[in-house]
C-alpha cells in the first residue's frame, strides 16, 4: 500500500515540476472516509449495513479510517504542500445521513486523519460535491483549513461565516456554463468574483470542473471574463 500511495504522490509533484510556477498542482486524496464506502460496498449495500447495524459498521468504518491515516501520514512527509482529500458527503437536496451520523462516524476520524498533515505544517483543504453545508463548520472543527464547494451552497453566507481566516472554493455552477447562453456565463463568473472580491481565502473556480460538452463559445467567455475579473479593487 505504501509503495503505492508514494507512487502517486510522485506523479503529482512529478506534474508540479513539469508545470513550475505557471500553475499549482494539488493532487488529490478521493477516499477520505466516506467514498470507500460508496466505492467498495456501493450506494445500496453501504446504505442498508450502515443503518441495520450501526454498531457493526462501526468497526469498519474505523478500519477504513485506519488507511487514511496511514495515506496521511506519508502525504505528511511528501514534499507537497497541502492536502487536498474529498468525500461526497452529500448529495443536492443535502446530507445523506442526518447531521448526528457524522458527527458520531466521521467527524472523531477526521480529526486523527487530519492531525497527520497538521504535524506536517501542511493546510486541509476538503473537498465535497453536494450541498454539506449543515456540517461545514463541523468540518472545519476536525481540522481541515478550507472548503471546495458547489453551487448548492449560498456564497454569500459561506464568505461571511468562514471567508476572513479560511480557503473557500468554488460555487461557479458548471451548468450554466453547459446550458447557459454567453451572457448567463459572464453573470455567473461575475457573481462569484464579485462576492469574494473582500474575502482573501476565496479561490474562484467551476466546482464541478469543466466538461467536455461546455459550448466552446461559452468555455472562451468563461475565462475572458474571469481575466477582466480576477484582480481584486
Amino acid at each position: 500500500m505504501h509503495a503505492s500511495i508514494r507512487s502517486g504522490l510522485e506523479s503529482t509533484l512529478s506534474d508540479q515540476r513539469l508545470l513550475g510556477r505557471t500553475a499549482v498542482v494539488t493532487g488529490l486524496y478521493y477516499t477520505t472516509l466516506f467514498q470507500w464506502f460508496i466505492l467498495t460496498f456501493g450506494w445500496e449495500m453501504f446504505l442498508i449495513t450502515a443503518a441495520s447495524e450501526p454498531e457493526r459498521f462501526s468497526h469498519t468504518i474505523a478500519r477504513f479510517a485506519d488507511l487514511s491515516v496511514e495515506h496521511a501520514k506519508i502525504w505528511g512527509e511528501s514534499d507537497i504542500p497541502f492536502f487536498f482529500c474529498h468525500d461526497d458527503l452529500a448529495i443536492t437536496r443535502g446530507l445523506v445521513f442526518e447531521k448526528q451520523w457524522y458527527l458520531r462516524n466521521i467527524f472523531p476520524h477526521y480529526e486523527r486523519i487530519f492531525a497527520e498533515i497538521k504535524k506536517a505544517g501542511k493546510p486541509v483543504i476538503f473537498v465535497s460535491d453536494g450541498n454539506y453545508t449543515e456540517i461545514a463548520a463541523d468540518i472545519l472543527s476536525a481540522g481541515a483549513d478550507g472548503l471546495l464547494f458547489d453551487w448548492t451552497f449560498d456564497l454569500d453566507e459561506t464568505l461571511g461565516r468562514y471567508g476572513k481566516d479560511k480557503v473557500l472554493i468554488g460555487n461557479a455552477d458548471t451548468q450554466v456554463l453547459t446550458f447557459g447562453s454567453m451572457e448567463d456565463v459572464k453573470k455567473e463568473v461575475r457573481r462569484c468574483t464579485d462576492a469574494g472580491q473582500d474575502y482573501p481565502g476565496y479561490i474562484f473556480k467551476c466546482s464541478n470542473d469543466l466538461p467536455h460538452n461546455i459550448p466552446l463559445e461559452n468555455i472562451e467567455c468563461y475565462f475572458d471574463t474571469f481575466a477582466e475579473c480576477r484582480i481584486r479593487r
